[in-house]
């Protein structure tokens, strides 16, 4: 660009030497023009570059962007790769863990058990086969048999006896029993644990259980406790007549000539209590005897102290 202004100038500069008649004031005007042009280009030359070094550095910053672009995706990939075998390797330490505490449940438990059973077993070799066989409820039970005995079967005296096992109820039975038992002699005993069995001397007994959720009347062998059950035995196996009346059982209100409710199907269910049922000797009422139900209770209790 340089070369072809020096040779403009140079031809500018021959031309106004060969034609001396052009007039001064157009010479000005081809120098002023030939300035303003050799500026202009100047500029352009400027401008130019500048572009061109702003395309360049565009270039290197797009270049720089797609490089970190590419390191960014690479550097995830290589993450996500990580973090993946990161997890795998937690899952497959948690199952160790989950495995290694049941293995250790299941000895501790082994071990356990088979600790007690030794334990047992030194135990019964030192006390012998009958040391360890009782219960509680068994000792008493024990008891029971042992007085029984004692006392010979048959011992209990002919009289009659009113049972429950709650001693606020014993005024509300007074009351159910007072024209029933009436010119009888009657007791009443409260029993709470299976000692208080061992006290009553009637040979005759009308024993009250109170309504319960599951209408458990008398206990079975599966039930916890044997208290009512354990009652109606020591009676019988003593030569008595038992009569069991369960109370506060809706379903027994308006029976008619019944002696207690058909919806009561555990009574059918339970040994003694079938017994009883076969015998008439199993009543049920909500609040009060029927007619029915006095009138029976009435020639039961003279049947049984008339009786030899």
């Amino acid at each position: 660009m340089t070369t072809i202004m020096s040779g403009f100038n140079t031809s500018c500069s021959r031309s106004v030497k060969i034609h001396v008649k052009v007039p001064k004031k157009l010479i000005e005007q081809i120098n002023n023009s030939q300035s303003t042009l050799n500026t202009n280009l100047n500029t352009c030359m400027k401008n130019y570059e500048k572009v061109e070094t702003e395309l360049n550095n565009s270039k290197m910053e797009l270049q720089e962007i797609l490089r970190r672009f590419y390191n960014d995706l690479e550097r995830q990939k290589n993450e996500t790769k990580a973090h993946v075998t990161r997890n795998r390797d937690m899952m497959w330490h948690i199952h160790s863990l989950i495995f290694l505490g049941i293995g250790e449940v299941f000895v501790t438990f082994v071990c356990g058990y088979i600790c007690v059973v030794i334990k047992i077993n030194a135990l019964k070799r030192h006390l012998g086969n009958d040391g360890l066989s009782l219960k509680p409820n068994d000792m008493v039970t024990k008891q029971i048999n042992s007085y029984q005995k004692v006392k010979g079967a048959g011992s209990l005296t002919r009289s009659l006896a009113v049972i429950c096992f709650n001693e606020t109820r014993i005024a509300f039975y007074r009351d159910l029993m007072g024209d029933i038992t009436s010119g009888m002699e009657t007791e009443y005993h409260r029993v709470s644990k299976k000692e208080d069995i061992l006290h009553i001397n009637s040979k005759i007994v009308v024993i009250f259980v109170e309504r319960n959720d599951r209408h458990i009347i008398l206990e079975s062998e599966h039930e916890i406790g044997d208290l009512k059950v354990s009652c109606v035995r020591y009676i019988q196996q003593n030569g008595g007549h038992v009569i069991v009346v369960y109370c506060g059982h809706k379903e027994s209100d308006n029976m008619g000539d019944l002696l207690c409710s058909p919806s009561l199907t555990s009574a059918d269910r339970h040994r003694e209590l079938r017994a009883l049922k076969d015998d008439s000797c199993f009543l049920s009422i909500h609040k009060t005897f029927s007619q029915t139900q006095k009138n029976h209770l009435k020639t039961k209790l003279k049947k049984y102290i008339d009786s030899k």
